[in-house]
């Protein structure tokens, strides 16, 4: 995946995570000036037969929008760039955000105070 351009627009630099159903990488979209890095997100369907593909395609669809609106609405969400399907794998491309994961931050064993609890 590393090198491919997806979409016409985004070369995958960096894979983030990767189980059997969902990819994450670093793209860098080539369209604009500075070729800025975003997340995407693949998600891969349980099952490919028709009937399965539209339901998918439909949640998809409508997670996607939700996921957008919510954007737009709050600076703390990483803003939805795009969604697109190919090859029937559904990609939500969102922009990246520098830091550590939510994970990282709540590792295993480590207390948050209340103050840092608060600001998350």
């Amino acid at each position: 995946m590393l090198g491919q351009l997806l979409d016409d627009r985004y070369q995958v630099i960096q894979t983030v995570e990767a189980s059997r159903y969902v990819q994450i990488y670093i793209a860098k979209d080539v369209t604009q000036p500075g070729a800025p890095q975003c997340k995407i997100s693949c998600f891969r369907p349980v099952s490919n037969d028709y009937a399965s593909l539209e339901a998918a395609r439909e949640i998809f669809r409508s997670e996607a929008q939700k996921l957008y609106q919510l954007s737009s609405y709050c600076d703390r969400i990483p803003q939805v760039l795009s969604a697109f399907e190919y090859n029937k794998d559904f990609y939500l491309v969102e922009e990246a955000i520098e830091g550590r994961s939510l994970g990282e931050e709540l590792a295993v064993g480590r207390l948050l105070s209340e103050d840092r609890a608060i600001d998350m």
